[in-house]
């Protein structure tokens, strides 16, 4: 049994237990130990017959005037049926006695109470109050062990509500009066601040949780002021109580339901690429030329990937422009960050739980405030938030079938996710898998912005992590992975958007070279002639669509040079195994890009393909060298006779170019050649336009392939009616005359004069495109060659001149 003095140790005792719980480390399942604070408990057991009134006497302090000040008197004991006159002494306390007598003790321990910390005062007061009541209802005894159990579940209660962030303004206060030390004014209003800002989050994470949706509403608009509070320019955060909303008191950063400004549209208008995704080669995806800044001093500004850091808070240029969120976050002061710090930790559980909510309104607001929270957060903040997010947002948008049905919350939680990934981009490959997940499904989606998003997401998986794993484990690790989300892609790829289809080429210009190259023929659409899908016979089969083909004739500017560099990068960076395979189906389309209607885009389509030369002379150096270095004299001599060069050539394609062009015309010149002989007359004229760009790589080469060359050229060279603007027979004639130059003429007039013969079974039609092939032949002729042939063609046309004339021929 201890006296009042052991009372007061034994709470000053349990504030330290209480203080020591608090400020050690939470343990791997996100509790704080109370081991010490329980065993504490487990020690005290003092009876209630040592407290005298001598006990009372020495703390200066008497039972009514305690009571008077802790708790509302216990009601009394019937009293003594002894007389007061009576002689006869009174018997010394018993428990029956102490079991008669509970006020005492209960004002007793609201003295200790008094001097302990204000969260063990509020714990007896709620626990003991409750004990002492019930016993002295019902004629019991309690002991200070009961109220000690007591006052253990009213701290495991307040220990809970402070892991949860759920804290009261009163414990924030409490921390204040129970802190030792000097007790500063600047110490005492720190604490004062971050208590009533905890407890102002606590309130409004209890409010997430409120069944009526007008109050999870309301509790989101003032989380949403809150939040704008602090990133408004020149603010430094909440200071003092808040006020309005919440408590219905004050004219603090929560009242007057003021309206949000700045960051939540700056937000909505967050760019899903960032500046330093510029172009290899320099030429970005618009056909312009990127000017990309490194890591260089100018002035009092530094550019890093072509935003400023230090001088102005500005990006880009400088001049204020470029992402408004990137400049926001540069911006951010440390009182900034610690708060927002502060905010996300404490609120992003219950805004989680909000996504789900059955209120359109309330989901849309909870994204906003946490994208607004995590878009401004540290990168080691976000990526240790990521596995309490991700799976929410797995269940939102990576279904198979719909989870969220508003179109607005889709694209906000998409472009959440992008705007995470590229935050965190080293941080990614635990989750490879539920970001493939929320990318697949927004690529699903029917919504153009969530498809943008989803593309953006595939971009920085692609470029910060699968990359990285094919380097490392090769590219057959990843196939699977990559070629799933290829075929995802294909659809994209038609959209009626221009914006969509660019995004989409984008994503695929990152992806498929990470171990995707088989997915090319599912680009073009190819199929082994001899090959029949066993789904076919079953009428389960898939059509071969080749959709790269109207993707090089779009009509948006930035599709075609979106296509064209993607293609470029390809053929760089494509493993060899796949690019031996595939890479006469990309050249087909870097050639048809010098035919766009863009002056711009033609012409660097051209100095793509002098890129890729270059890059062949140097994997061939070693059988390359001697002739650089000695024949360079017959390559000047040759490019000075060359004829006019079709447009966009401004000079003669090097070396290397030539020879790369080559390794694949005997693939293409088959298939050229048919389709300027088909019977459908759209593909003639871009047919016939890219034979004139491969002969101009071939040159020479060209002779032994005249026999499908000359009959195809006849034939195009014919009337044709249905040839507007006469693109099929100018093309063609280019083709004529550079077959000419290069090739010698007997090697292919043979084949063309037997047609005016007499004997010669031709049509009038057939008749006037052979002499219209003989005429651009002639005038692509060199003077010598012209001169060794006239005879011979002389001959041949006086021949058909003796024939019988009529009016056709």
């Amino acid at each position: 049994a201890l006296g009042m003095g052991g009372v007061d140790d034994l709470w000053a005792q349990l504030q330290a237990d209480d203080k020591a719980s608090r400020a050690k480390p939470r343990t791997a399942g996100g509790s704080t130990s109370l081991a010490g604070l329980a065993s504490s408990f487990e020690r005290a057991s003092v009876s209630s017959s040592a407290i005298t009134s001598d006990d009372w006497s020495a703390n200066g302090l008497t039972a009514p005037a305690i009571c008077a000040r802790h708790e509302p008197p216990a009601p009394q004991c019937a009293p003594d049926p002894t007389p007061s006159g009576s002689s006869a002494s009174a018997p010394p306390p018993t428990a029956a006695s102490t079991r008669a007598e509970p006020s005492a003790l209960v004002s007793l321990a609201m003295a200790a109470a008094a001097s302990a910390g204000a969260s063990a005062r509020n714990g007896i007061r709620n626990g003991i109050g409750s004990e002492a009541r019930a016993e002295s209802a019902s004629g019991g005894s309690v002991s200070l062990e009961q109220i000690l159990a007591a006052r253990k579940s009213q701290v495991a209660v307040a220990s809970k509500g402070d892991l949860l962030g759920l804290r009261t303004e009163a414990d924030s206060d409490d921390e204040v009066e129970d802190g030792d030390g000097d007790g500063g004014t600047a110490e005492k209003e720190r604490f004062k601040t971050g208590g009533a800002r905890a407890a102002t989050l606590g309130r409004l994470a209890n409010l997430l949780a409120d069944p009526n949706v007008g109050t999870r509403r309301d509790a989101l608009r003032q989380l949403e002021a809150l939040v704008t509070d602090v990133l408004r320019v020149g603010g430094g955060g909440v200071g003092g109580a808040p006020g309005g909303g919440v408590d219905g008191a004050g004219d603090g950063a929560l009242g007057g339901g003021r309206q949000t400004e700045g960051c939540f549209e700056a937000d909505s208008l967050d760019p899903l690429d960032s500046a330093d995704e510029g172009e290899d080669d320099g030429i970005g995806f618009n056909g312009g030329i990127v000017e990309r800044f490194t890591a260089a001093g100018t002035g009092d500004r530094t550019y890093v990937d072509g935003f400023q850091y230090g001088g102005s808070c500005s990006g880009g240029n400088g001049n204020g422009e470029g992402p408004a969120v990137e400049r926001a976050v540069a911006c951010l002061t440390l009182g900034q960050r610690v708060q927002l710090g502060e905010y996300l930790s404490a609120l992003l559980r219950p805004l989680l739980l909000r996504f789900a909510d059955p209120s359109e309104a309330v989901r849309a607001s909870a994204v906003r405030v946490a994208g607004a929270l995590l878009r401004r957060a540290e990168v080691h903040t976000v990526s240790g938030a990521l596995p309490l997010l991700l799976p929410v947002i797995v269940e939102r948008l990576g279904q198979e079938e719909v989870t969220e049905t508003s179109e607005e919350v889709r694209e906000a939680l998409a472009r959440l996710v992008a705007r995470l990934v590229r935050m965190c981009r080293a941080l990614l490959a635990p989750h490879l898998q539920p970001l493939g997940s929320v990318a697949l499904g927004c690529c699903r989606d029917a919504h153009p912005g969530t498809l943008k998003a989803g593309h953006a997401i595939l971009r920085r998986l692609s470029l910060d992590v699968l990359k990285a794993m094919t380097k490392a484990q090769g590219a057959k690790q990843v196939t699977g992975y990559t070629t799933g989300l290829v075929e995802a892609l294909l659809p994209s790829l038609g959209h009626r958007h221009a914006a969509v289809r660019t995004s989409a080429l984008r994503a695929l210009a990152e992806l498929l070279p990470c171990g995707a190259g088989n997915s090319i023929e599912a680009l073009v659409g190819y199929r082994e002639p001899n090959v029949v899908p066993i789904a076919n016979f079953y009428g389960k089969g898939v059509a071969q669509v080749n959709v790269l083909a109207p993707l090089a004739q779009d009509g948006s500017r930035n599709v075609r040079a979106t296509l064209q560099t993607m293609l470029f990068r390809w053929c760089r960076e494509l493993s060899y195994e796949d690019l031996y395979s595939q890479e006469s189906r990309l050249v087909v389309y870097l050639l048809a890009g010098l035919a766009d209607s863009d002056d711009a885009l033609a012409l660097s389509g051209f100095e793509r393909l002098e890129i890729l030369g270059q890059d062949y002379e140097s994997l061939n150096a070693g059988e390359l060298k001697e002739r650089i270095e000695y024949g360079w004299a017959d390559e000047l001599a040759k490019a000075k006779v060359l004829p006019p060069l079709p447009r966009p050539f401004p000079r003669r394609p090097r070396l290397g170019a030539r020879l790369r062009v080559r390794e694949h015309f005997r693939r293409l010149v088959g298939t050229i050649t048919n389709e300027m002989q088909a019977w459908q007359t759209a593909g003639r004229a871009p047919s016939a336009q890219l034979l004139s760009f491969l002969l101009v790589y071939q040159e020479e080469h060209a002779t032994e392939f005249v026999d499908k060359l000359m009959p195809a050229l006849q034939a195009c060279l014919a009337y044709d009616p249905e040839d507007e603007g006469g693109k099929v027979r100018i093309h063609s004639a280019t083709c004529a005359r550079l077959l000419a130059f290069h090739a010698p003429a007997h090697a292919y007039l043979p084949l063309l004069l037997p047609a005016f013969a007499p004997g010669a079974s031709n049509s009038s039609c057939a008749l006037a495109g052979a002499a219209t092939l003989l005429g651009e032949l002639l005038g692509g002729m060199s003077a010598f060659s012209r001169a060794q042939e006239l005879g011979g063609i002389l001959a041949a046309i006086a021949a058909h001149s003796d024939a019988p004339s009529t009016a056709d021929t």
